[in-house]
């Protein structure tokens, strides 16, 4: 599988993509065989495959079966009420699900939703560490104890 941004972006913000799927096919009576081969010399060995019979028409191709899925995707932004609930309807499928709050750190679970069922993710965001002082904060804050 090739995923090509065309429209000069990088690939997570392109806007435009191109998605190719290729597939092993061979002709009909294709044959191969395990081989070691030998160098010109003589010297190094080769582990490979030997084709042993080329085949014929008709070709014969392998199902290829690829689901894709943009990573990241945002489906929806929920914002909770004053209780602490969000509620939402997504389709059927495997989301990441994402909380974030400013005072906390953020959370990310993995949610299956199934059609017709209700799905309920309870969890809580821990305390984010207090933003720690520069070093010149600190320094400041040390000579005004020392002056007091």
């Amino acid at each position: 599988i090739l995923a090509v941004p065309l429209d000069d972006r990088t690939l997570a913000s392109s806007k435009s993509i191109l998605v190719q799927v290729t597939t092993h096919c061979r002709p009909y009576h294709w044959k191969e065989s395990a081989a070691t081969f030998k160098d010109p010399g003589g010297k190094t060995s080769y582990e490979g495959k030997r084709i042993d019979d080329t085949g014929a028409e008709p070709w014969n191709v392998m199902e290829t079966q690829t689901v894709l899925t943009l990573k990241n995707a945002v489906v929806t932004t929920l914002t909770p009420g004053t209780e602490g609930r969000a509620r939402g309807k997504l389709k059927e499928g495997t989301y990441r699900l994402r909380v974030t709050h400013p005072r906390f750190v953020a959370e990310v679970r993995q949610v299956e939703i199934v059609a017709g069922q209700i799905s309920e993710v309870r969890l809580k965001l821990a305390q984010a560490a207090a933003p720690r002082a520069s070093p010149v904060d600190e320094a400041v804050g040390a000579v005004k104890k020392i002056l007091k």
